[in-house]
């Protein structure tokens, strides 16, 4: 259940909370004749709700909120701080974010020699490098070789948090 604020740009005219959008239109129709309101997110189960009403049309974006799993919401919003177009249509959006984003994560949750940082770097050049990774495993090299500024170089992601885990992220566009 989400819960937004329309607050009124007019300060002498009083906002209102809702919990959809039909709820907001009946809102809407009786604090006539205000007319423009700033969205606000207050409280859901996404971590990206604001961003999301910011980005998209009203109607679209809470439906987006209800409706999409909360991966595909942190790829589109992950994309729009980018700075790519995603347009007016949140479904397009989505489509777009599960067809160009890669994401490898920690395969080792409960590992704690190194940091998580460091483990995604191992599982995204043992991903991609294998070759490279078995010979480092095999001569004892792994320790002096820096896999994340190696992937940095020779790839089109990078580690970095995302959904709050350290992830290899990469756009293909």
């Amino acid at each position: 259940m989400f819960t937004f604020h329309a607050t009124p740009y007019d300060i002498t005219a009083s906002g209102f909370y809702f919990k959809d959008y039909d709820d907001y239109k009946k809102n809407y129709d009786l604090h006539l004749p205000v007319e423009e309101y700033e969205i606000q997110f207050i409280d859901g189960p996404s971590d990206y709700g604001q961003k999301v009403l910011d980005n998209f049309p009203l109607e679209q974006a809470i439906e987006m909120l209800e409706t999409q799993e909360e991966l595909d919401i942190a790829k589109v919003c992950y994309v729009l701080d980018m700075g790519i177009q995603l347009g007016n249509d949140p479904t397009d959006a989505v489509r777009y974010a599960q067809d160009n984003i890669i994401i490898i994560g920690n395969r080792w949750p409960n590992a704690t020699m190194c940091s998580e940082k460091e483990l995604v770097a191992d599982s995204v050049l043992e991903e991609f490098f294998p070759d490279i990774a078995n010979m480092l495993e095999e001569r004892n090299l792994d320790s002096y070789f820096d896999t994340e500024r190696f992937i940095e170089h020779s790839t089109d992601g990078n580690i970095e948090k995302f959904n709050d885990e350290w992830c290899y992220v990469e756009v293909m566009r």
